[in-house]
């Protein structure tokens, strides 16, 4: 038996990025440094500081980002959340994708409820029931992830 691996990989983390003095969410981020990579539940914190508007929609990418400022240095935060990671899972179902695994798989936190009241570990399974079984009902958006998009 052969067994070739492809994209199959979920991430569940994302990247905060240090942007240069003087950048500004409307000019872009110059990114200064190596990029940080940190697990979904630190951008989740970050994102408690996001500057207006928050949560902000990447439709070339169907990823999410937001800005915040730690001092007086701009950041940018790129990650996946649950509405991205089900848009992976539904692509790689119907691609006919015989399975998917995940990075940090360890951070999820189990029987730990987010701002929202939702409960992270049961969020994570109901997402991948989207490639497990092909449904995606009952998705669970948090008021904090409310939809943007970039001009």
């Amino acid at each position: 038996m052969h067994v070739i691996l492809t994209g199959g990989f979920i991430p569940q983390y994302g990247y905060d990025y240090t942007c240069k003095a003087g950048d500004t969410p409307e000019t872009g981020c110059h990114v200064t440094g190596n990029p940080t990579q940190i697990a979904y539940v630190t951008a989740a914190s970050r994102q408690q500081r996001a500057l207006p508007p928050g949560r902000i929609w990447q439709e070339n990418s169907s990823t999410p980002h937001f800005w915040y400022r730690d001092n007086q240095t701009l950041h940018r935060v790129d990650y996946d959340d649950s509405q991205s990671l089900r848009l992976k899972y539904k692509l790689a179902r119907s691609l006919g994708v015989r399975g998917v695994g995940m990075w940090t798989a360890s951070a999820i936190r189990y029987n730990v409820t987010d701002d929202d009241g939702v409960d992270e570990g049961k969020v994570f399974w109901q997402d991948l029931k989207v490639f497990t079984h092909g449904r995606d009902d009952e998705i669970m958006y948090g008021s904090s992830q409310a939809e943007s998009k970039v001009g």
